[in-house]
């Protein structure tokens, strides 16, 4: 991944989160492309199916590529949001 000349694309999330030590990728197998990581049977990054609390707010339609990220605390939380990665 270079520098910060664009915003991450899905394919760098699976790069950083393969790229975790001791990571471990749970394949699903209900045929979609969603993998779920972890480590230490923890998961941290997985591909959410459309749901109806994530939506377009001027379509109205539901995003169907929700990349759910979990952190170990708050202020990690508020870092990520504030660099909007």
């Amino acid at each position: 991944m270079g520098g910060r000349d664009r915003r991450a694309r899905v394919g760098d999330v699976h790069e950083v989160a393969r790229g975790m030590p001791f990571v471990t990728v749970w394949e699903r197998d209900d045929g979609t492309d969603r993998p779920v990581y972890q480590i230490g049977g923890k998961s941290f990054v997985f591909f959410r199916t459309a749901r109806p609390d994530a939506v377009d707010p001027e379509t109205g339609e539901k995003y169907d590529d929700v990349i759910m990220i979990w952190t170990f605390n708050r202020r990690a939380t508020t870092w990520l949001k504030e660099h909007r990665l």
